[in-house]
């Protein structure tokens, strides 16, 4: 029924003397028969309620697309901010264990030195 109102060649009102009801005949000579009126303005109306469902879920579905690029966003700025600091503690490490090498290599040195003097040797 919806494609026969969006039609300008058809009418509502009555068939004319001679012809019969049905939906066809009715549509050959250009009338949508008043009866049908009721129904097409009911179709019309629940299109409209589902459009209106299928927009108000539309917007829901953005909102929440925009929640988790949000969400997305935060996570990923997270996870870089753990990869720096991950860095800086690999690089802190490094500092260590060359500190701690330079360290026993020092103290080698100083117990040599100290054996050297225990023993007498100069």
């Amino acid at each position: 029924l919806l494609t026969y109102a969006e039609a300008s060649d058809l009418k509502f009102g009555v068939p004319p003397e001679g012809c019969s009801d049905d939906l066809a005949t009715c549509i050959r000579a250009g009338i949508i028969p008043n009866p049908l009126r009721k129904e097409l303005l009911e179709q019309q109306i629940t299109i409209k309620k589902q459009e209106q469902k299928l927009s108000e879920i539309n917007r829901e579905s953005n909102d929440e697309i925009r929640d988790l690029l949000d969400k997305t966003a935060r996570m990923d700025q997270a996870v870089l901010s753990l990869r720096n600091m991950i860095e800086m503690q690999r690089e802190a490490v490094k500092t260590l264990v060359h500190d701690a090498k330079g360290c026993g290599r020092e103290a080698e040195r100083s117990l040599h030195e100290a054996r050297r003097i225990g023993s007498g040797k100069n």
